[in-house]
């Protein structure tokens, strides 16, 4: 039996995209929520690269992150909107 799956997106991402897999159908038309709920999207930040992505000037077309042609966010704009949902410790344990 599996207790949770844990998907991981390298870098600066949006979380809506890991949303939507649990919505779209697979060839044989299979849907992921039919099978796993999603409970929690985490967000964790990089404390050591956190300040020199928030001065970034590119925007999201400029480091091919944009979620449209007429996405015209900047890197910090995104971080900011994750922002909103970040939980801050300074004390996690190992």
């Amino acid at each position: 039996m599996c207790w949770f799956i844990l998907i991981f997106r390298k870098g600066i991402s949006e979380p809506l995209p890991v949303a939507e897999t649990f919505t779209f159908d697979d060839e044989s038309g299979t849907c992921l929520k039919q099978k796993a709920k999603l409970d929690t999207l985490v967000t964790l930040v990089d404390a050591n690269h956190f300040l020199k992505q928030y001065r970034c000037k590119d925007s999201l077309q400029d480091v091919q992150m944009a979620t449209s042609s007429s996405d015209t966010r900047r890197v910090v704009d995104l971080l900011i909107e994750q922002g909103k949902h970040v939980a801050c410790r300074n004390n996690i344990k190992y």
